[in-house]
């Protein structure tokens, strides 16, 4: 029994990990290229198209970088009038934040300058907080207390905030990218707001939108877009939740992306991609 083992071992075995040829690489990724193309914007023109559609809630996703308030300030801002802004703030922060502005021309928010955003709003734009307010953390307090099995999380009162909005006007929400997303992602076993405040609003449009900027060379679905020359201008990719998985063979780092945004917003790409990344 040993001898045929030893035979067996004895004869060359082929390397299971040897890189794919180029060629292999591109006709494995053609038809994904092809139907991502079909999905892609100009900035302007999605921004008009989603103006046209009469949402209810746009969600942009963000770090607290001053580079993401200076993207959506000068890529989304200018191409759609706002004019109704919630921020990561209580009432009373966000009050401070545009008095603050008024008087400085400049106010940070979470670390970041958020001055770009503000400085992109339609001039008589009403800026609101939407984070639980001490009554809220009352409420929420309460509810721990009396060990109640569904307590109201802070995703559930963005939520229910948001939702007291945009029953008057079309609002837009400056938020952590993991609270924008369409299904839970990062945030432990809470549900992110706009998710809840679309089950809780089955008839209106909410649209939640990811930004990825040129730096984030790592981002895989950047390397792709950029391999693909789809980022030699500002882009959008509409309609991301629609892509069939089967397009991009499952990979779970790209359905990642795509399950959990409407839209992804791609800056134009400066400097060249290391095909050694992708």
């Amino acid at each position: 029994m040993l001898l045929p083992l030893l035979a067996f071992f004895s004869i060359p075995q082929p390397s299971f990990a040897q890189p794919l040829p180029e060629a292999f690489y591109v006709a494995d990724t053609t038809d994904f290229q092809a139907e991502l193309k079909k999905h892609v914007l100009s900035v302007p023109a999605w921004a008009a198209e989603l103006q046209k559609s009469g949402f209810d809630f746009l969600c942009l996703g963000e770090s607290h970088y001053s580079e993401f308030r200076e993207l959506y300030g000068s890529l989304v801002f200018k191409h759609l009038p706002v004019n109704h802004l919630a921020i990561e703030a209580t009432p009373e922060e966000a009050k401070k934040v545009t008095d603050d502005f008024r008087q400085n021309g400049k106010v940070e928010l979470l670390g970041g300058d958020f001055s770009p955003v503000l400085k992109a709003l339609q001039p008589e734009a009403q800026v609101r907080g939407i984070e639980p307010t001490k009554e809220d953390d009352l409420e929420r307090l309460n509810e721990s207390i009396k060990l109640k099995r569904n307590r109201i999380t802070r995703d559930g009162f963005l939520a229910r905030n948001a939702a007291a909005l945009i029953e008057k006007a079309p609002l837009v929400a400056v938020y952590g990218a993991l609270h924008c997303a369409a299904e839970s992602n990062g945030l432990g076993f809470a549900t992110p707001f706009f998710r809840i405040l679309k089950n809780l609003n089955p008839g209106k449009k909410l649209v939640s939108v990811l930004l990825v900027p040129e730096n984030d060379r790592k981002n895989i679905l950047r390397i792709f877009a950029d391999s693909f020359g789809f980022t030699k201008t500002d882009i959008v990719i509409k309609d991301a939740r629609r892509m069939d998985p089967k397009l991009y063979n499952y990979r779970t780092d790209l359905k990642q992306i795509f399950r959990s945004y409407d839209v992804i917003l791609l800056p134009r790409s400066t400097a060249p991609i290391d095909d050694g990344d992708r």
